[in-house]
């Protein structure tokens, strides 16, 4: 699958804090992460690394509280208030957010601020696939 295609220039992975895992479950961790960056890249996607301090704060959430995240998802994406209606929903609602971060920032809407790696390579590659496509 081709990146310009679906108009989609970075992938964005979430890095949870590894603190408290035991070491075959931060094993299990590494590798599946490892698993997921390749798979991004082998679709020619270069990946961008955000930790949830950078987008949270852009939304304005505070703290650890999913059900913010949650509620915020329901109101910036109200045709997928059935996929966001259980309180246990609150990783799709994160996701979802997460996405929308990823997208502001690979089309240049917002500028990133704090711990982003890659940014600059993501937002280069949406501008030559504009210009491709011109």
């Amino acid at each position: 699958m081709e990146a310009g295609r679906w108009r989609c220039p970075c992938g964005d992975l979430n890095r949870p804090a590894e603190r408290g895992m035991g070491v075959a479950g931060a094993f299990n961790f590494g590798v599946a992460f490892g698993d997921i960056r390749t798979t991004v890249r082998c679709c020619g996607i270069e990946p961008v690394f955000v930790v949830p301090q950078v987008w949270k704060k852009h939304y304005g959430i505070r703290g650890s509280n999913k059900e913010d995240s949650r509620h915020l998802a329901l109101e910036l994406f109200p045709d997928m208030a059935p996929l966001l209606a259980r309180k246990k929903d609150e990783g799709r609602a994160e996701a979802m957010l997460i996405a929308r971060y990823g997208a502001m920032v690979a089309t240049g809407r917002i500028e990133s601020v704090g711990k982003v790696r890659g940014e600059a390579k993501a937002v280069k590659a949406a501008k030559q696939i504009d210009e491709i496509e011109d």
